[in-house]
């Protein structure tokens, strides 16, 4: 859809009335008015912490939050040290097991990984650009049915061109219920540099969100990763054919 100068504009207030409306439903604000869409935004947006615009709440943890939640045994952290603690976010660090991948072909259903991976200890490792591993958290994580959490980069590694997710952010509610496990990081170079990882480096975050209501059951009760004999195994497993 192309729009000519000027047209955009007439657009916003429509828009963000739309979304001023969906808001309120959520949040029982009254009065939203058609013709004041900045001056509502303002008030509805200071009682949220974090908004999707498609209507799905995330209410994102503050520290204070993460605390708390120590506290009441919702969220495990080990080893854990406040040290580490971000405004709304826990620093992560880099285990020794990394698992190099081999190259070759394979086939999500049929492929063994154990012959597609070479595992190593180690103290350093150089990523160069276009590179692969597979990594893990130091610490061991546990949430509850009532929280889900995602894991991001540090931002001097990203500027370097380093990731740490490819696209499995997600930590489902109930992983490492009732056994707290690490976290499994998919880490790449996009950048031009060759970069050095070292065991207990600072490597990302994790931040934890509520969710409206809690999960019907945890995710390690029938989740693949979470039912594993070695929790803390690196290597992807087979897919599995379901039925649609």
């Amino acid at each position: 859809m192309n729009f000519g100068k000027g047209t955009l504009p007439v657009f916003i207030p429509i828009i963000m009335n739309t979304v001023m409306t969906i808001i309120s439903e959520k949040t029982n604000v009254k009065k939203i008015s058609a013709t004041s869409p900045m001056k509502n935004s303002m008030v509805l947006f200071s009682k949220l912490r974090f908004i999707n615009l498609a209507g799905v709440f995330k209410f994102m943890f503050s520290d204070r939050d993460i605390i708390k939640a120590i506290a009441e045994k919702k969220i495990k952290i080990i080893p854990f040290s406040k040290k580490f603690l971000q405004p709304d976010t826990y620093k992560l660090h880099l285990d020794s097991l990394i698992a190099i991948p081999l190259g070759g072909r394979v086939d999500p259903y049929h492929t063994e990984f154990s012959e597609k991976y070479k595992k190593k200890r180690i103290n350093e490792f150089v990523l160069g650009p276009g590179e692969f591993i597979l990594a893990r958290t130091i610490e061991k994580i546990s949430i509850s049915t009532e929280i889900a959490a995602s894991v991001s980069g540090r931002s001097t590694l990203a500027r370097m061109g380093v990731s740490v997710t490819q696209t499995a952010p997600v930590i489902h509610s109930g992983h490492g219920v009732p056994k707290p496990r690490k976290i499994i990081l998919e880490i790449s170079n996009a950048g031009p540099f060759e970069v050095v990882l070292r065991k207990g480096m600072l490597i990302g975050e994790i931040a934890f969100y509520k969710l409206n209501t809690p999960a019907s059951k945890p995710y390690d009760s029938f989740g693949r990763y979470g039912l594993r004999k070695n929790l803390d195994e690196l290597l992807p497993l087979k897919e599995r054919r379901i039925k649609l």
